[in-house]
């Protein structure tokens, strides 16, 4: 049974998104829904991952205010930045089997919105927001029963996961 803590947890999956994307067009990529021009569907495969590209754009962002930066996490922000229409669209093409192809939001201003919500936050709240330990400046300073004795007391305990 392995333990792991929710922070090391976020990190991964962070650390394997900004892997899978990094440079990667995956909203400019004709995909199967679209070359079949959405028949028996009425949404794009692209507007169902709206939702975990904003969560990563977030944590992309805060890695730009210098909480918790990762290597690949710098390199996709300098990817993504250097042409946002391109790789988060506002809007896109949906093709139509019945009518004609149309334009539909995808990202809308949302990519502007969250940027203001990250610029407004201090590092302890997205740190937070993220699950992210910042440094402690303590540490090393205290012997483990009193940061035992601390942490037990301020409530911050770690919330692990059990596989």
């Amino acid at each position: 049974m392995a333990v792991l803590d929710q922070a090391w947890t976020k990190r991964w999956v962070t650390e394997i998104a900004a892997f899978f994307f990094l440079g990667e067009e995956i909203f400019g990529a004709h995909m199967t829904c679209c070359r079949r021009k959405h028949e028996h569907q009425d949404y794009c495969d692209k507007e169902s991952v709206i939702l975990p590209v904003l969560g990563l754009w977030f944590s992309l962002l805060a890695q730009q205010r210098g909480v918790g930066v990762t290597s690949s996490g710098k390199e996709l922000f300098d990817i993504w930045s250097s042409d946002i229409e391109r790789y988060l669209p506002s809007r896109f093409h949906y093709p139509q089997a019945a009518g004609p192809t149309i334009q539909r939001p995808l990202f809308g201003n949302l990519i502007k919105k969250v940027g203001k919500i990250v610029q407004n936050l201090d590092e302890e709240e997205l740190a937070e927001i993220l699950s992210i330990d910042l440094p402690n400046p303590l540490e090393g300073k205290l012997s483990l029963e009193e940061e035992v004795s601390l942490r037990c007391s301020s409530g911050l305990e770690e919330d692990v996961f059990e596989f």
